[in-house]
């Protein structure tokens, strides 16, 4: 009963995630991710090139589906307490600079069961939680990805219980020249293409109603709104009061609605910055504008078990695509850590716990550390 419970709230509360892209002067392309849960550790997976991949045994297909990685690649996966993994990457980069991510998508998510692979499709078929894994092994851009939906060459996917539980998710993947597109599986429209072009991602409803919904918030600017005067009680009054009047309405709840539109100001507003380091430190101060800290959003639904209704950031991973590096900083310990492709070795899989504790978030400054000066009036 606590397992089912520990995994219900990973499924519940996942509705936070947010992605952005941001594309450098200089042409670097970088894609930040949140993911937001309650329990469990997130761990980073390291799969080198020429990993096999055995998808499950299905019901009406003679074989399982089995395929080869033709690129190293990095993955996020939850492990649970009582040492189980779950089979569910749900975000990651490749050598080939390729992202893929997939986010909670309740309400709107449809996958056909498994039974229903069958015939032809047993050689070609990947389950909603393992699309993620095929894609970062398969792919090396977002054009080859459009070209196999095109020629019906794209896996069919189906749906897989993660823990007894169903993941309702759909997809974005963007590749390192910019280009994004955003891949949902839903009952009344099937399979759908997004082109995604403003570079904001999040949760339900579908993509295509977020973007109708950004007609709604035509007043946001990054400019200040020079108000009006008026007098009360013998004293002239100047409005606004304060900077910032120039986003007066964005929403700041966390809603997924409210969280697209957010995100889609902040990024259309920031300065777009001149070297791709700059754009993965300007990635990290948009993603702090999604963060959720513990206890600020808990589930209407009543339990006695704590965890089941609390929801925040657990870790947030930023993808530099250009040079194969991607950061990531957890809850606990808010540095930021890196990994890259050019200095991991590829001889076997490769894992590592993205959470440490507070203590590793910080230096201590010293008297070694600092200038000693001598203050006067003249300073």
């Amino acid at each position: 009963m606590k397992l089912l419970l520990t995994v219900a709230t990973l499924l519940v509360l996942s509705e936070q995630c947010q992605e952005i892209r941001m594309i450098a002067k200089d042409g670097s392309v970088v894609v930040g991710r949140s993911m937001e849960f309650a329990t469990e550790d997130s761990y980073l997976l390291s799969f080198p090139a020429g990993s096999q991949h055995n998808m499950p045994e299905l019901p009406n297909c003679a074989e399982s589906f089995e395929f080869e990685s033709k690129y190293h690649t990095f993955t996020t996966r939850m492990r649970l307490q009582n040492g189980n993994w779950s089979q569910f990457d749900s975000d990651g980069m490749n050598s080939a600079g390729l992202s893929a991510s997939a986010l909670h998508f309740p309400e709107f998510s449809y996958f056909p069961e498994n039974e229903t692979v069958r015939g032809e499709n047993c050689s070609n078929a990947v389950s909603q939680i393992r699309l993620v894994e095929y894609v970062l092994a398969s792919f090396a851009n977002v054009h080859e990805i459009r070209e196999a939906i095109d020629n019906n060459t794209f896996p069919m996917v189906y749906s897989e219980e993660d823990f007894n539980m169903t993941h309702p998710v759909h997809y974005q993947f963007v590749d390192n020249s910019g280009e994004g597109m955003v891949l949902e599986y839903t009952k009344e429209g099937g399979r759908r293409m997004h082109n995604n072009t403003i570079g904001v991602f999040t949760n339900s409803p579908t993509f295509d109603w977020h973007m109708e919904n950004l007609r709604n918030y035509p007043q946001l600017r990054n400019k200040n709104r020079e108000g009006f005067s008026y007098d009360f009680e013998g004293e002239k009054f100047f409005l606004p009061s304060g900077s910032g009047s120039g986003l007066a309405g964005i929403p700041g709840d966390y809603m997924s609605s409210s969280r697209f539109v957010k995100a889609a100001a902040l990024l259309r507003f920031a300065d777009k910055p001149q070297y791709r380091s700059d754009a993965v430190m300007q990635t990290f101060h948009l993603m702090n504008a999604a963060d959720i800290p513990k206890g600020v959003i808990r589930d209407h639904k009543k339990s006695d078990h704590e965890d089941y209704v609390l929801s925040d950031s657990m870790y947030v991973v930023v993808k530099s695509l250009s040079d194969g590096c991607m950061y990531y900083r957890a809850y606990h310990d808010i540095s930021v850590r890196r990994i890259c492709f050019s200095n991991m070795p590829m001889d076997e899989m490769r894992f590592k716990n993205m959470e440490r504790r507070w203590q590793n978030s910080y230096d201590d400054i010293n008297t070694d550390n600092m200038e000693a000066f001598e203050f006067n009036d003249s300073n």
